[in-house]
């Protein structure tokens, strides 16, 4: 967290607000949001993106 006099700096608060919200929005705990980050940073292939959709369609379920 990036602090300014105690207080978090304006892009980590709006950051942490919107990944927040769209976790709640979507169910995802936050293993799954690591699960999916993951797969974004390592630049994963199209097989990859396959698998991880039907895990997120298994998660809505």
């Amino acid at each position: 967290m990036v602090l300014q006099g105690g207080k978090m700096d304006n892009l980590t608060h709006y950051l942490a607000t919107t990944l927040r919200t769209l976790r709640h929005q979507r169910g995802w705990s936050l293993s799954r949001l690591a699960e999916i980050s993951e797969f974004i940073a390592s630049g994963g292939d199209l097989g990859d993106l396959r698998r991880l959709k039907s895990h997120v369609r298994a998660d809505r379920a």
